[in-house]
This record gives structure tokens, sequence and C-alpha cells, in this order.
């Protein structure tokens, strides 16, 4: 994982949320689209929720993106530098999975490629909260949490984050085997 988002000074018009997992019960596709049409409701910053992933219940999101007057890609199941490519073209990943799990990847390669992460809290996202883009909450103060975070945001400043290359250095897979033989 090489690339990030280049800085950008212009108000932005669109955010760009991004949804990576199974469908399955359990992973927070539908409590996604629910967060995301709840911020819909209470602005009127222009927003579109990509959906990359297939499993069991992808009939079940289908009539969920039919409920709905979001504005929602799915792209179903995408080979790994694809799914990388639409992190690095997006702004935030909402992270809504229930099923208990360590740390999952794609937010850490969210964090790597530029990505504000909003999730619901989940065991091992304690070390991420270091990281001023990683935030976690309640799935009822999470929309609300959006849409503040928008409007401080909107205009997207010079402001360069470290945390990009921070996540790169702390997870790689180097760091990662050498913790692992320290145990």
């Amino acid at each position: 994982l090489t690339k990030s988002k280049p800085k950008q000074n212009k108000l932005k018009t669109k955010y760009i949320f991004i949804f990576v997992g199974r469908l399955i019960q359990g992973k927070g596709f539908i409590e996604a689209i629910d967060i995301l049409s709840k911020v819909n409701e209470l602005t009127n910053i222009n927003l579109k929720l990509i959906i990359i992933g297939d499993g069991e219940e992808r009939e079940t999101i289908f009539k969920k993106i039919a409920e709905t007057n979001l504005e929602i890609e799915f792209l179903g199941s995408l080979a790994h530098q694809e799914v990388l490519e639409h992190l690095t073209n997006s702004d935030i990943l909402l992270s809504t999975s229930v099923i208990p799990e360590s740390l999952p990847t794609v937010v850490l390669e969210a964090l790597a490629t530029g990505n504000w992460v909003f999730s619901l809290p989940f065991s091992g996202v304690e070390e991420l909260v270091e990281y001023r883009e990683f935030v976690y909450a309640s799935f009822e103060a999470l929309p609300n949490l959006i849409v503040r975070f928008l409007d401080v945001h909107r205009f997207d400043s010079d402001s360069y984050s470290e945390t990009p290359n921070l996540v790169k250095k702390k997870f790689s897979w180097e760091n990662q085997y050498s913790w692992f033989l320290e145990l």
C-alpha cells in the first residue's frame, strides 16, 4: 500500500463514503445505509455511498438500496487492488460490523489511504483512537458526529495528516511480525 490522497484546497461539494465487507448478517451493511440516510436527512451536503462486497445477503441490500433516496453504487466483490483504489478515491469509511473481530484490515487500509473512519465500537479499535481520523461511537451517535464532521471539514484545507504514514509504519507486516516474535 503506497498511495494516499493528494492534498486539496477547495470546498468539498460531495463526500464519498465507502463500506467494504462481506454481505452477511452482522457485518453492518444495512446499518451503514441507515446511518447515511439519517445523515442525509440532517444535512444538505451531497453524499454518495460505495458498497464493495458480496455474500448471502446480496438481495437484502438491493431491497434496502431501493428503499432509500441515497446515491449508492454497489460494486460487488472486487480484487484487493481495486478495493484500495476505491479507498484512495473515497473520503470516509463506514465500519459498522457488530461481529466480534480483531482489528479489521480495511480500517487500517482506509487510514493508510487518507480516509477518515467512522466506526461502531468493537474490540481491537482501542489502538486507533490515537489517530484523529478515527472516530467510533454508538449507532445512535454516529449520524450526528458525521454531520458535525462534514460541517467542520467541508473546506478541505491544506491540513496535512501524518496518519497515513504512521499507520503504514506501525501496522506494517514487518512490525507485526517483530511484535509476534517478541511474544
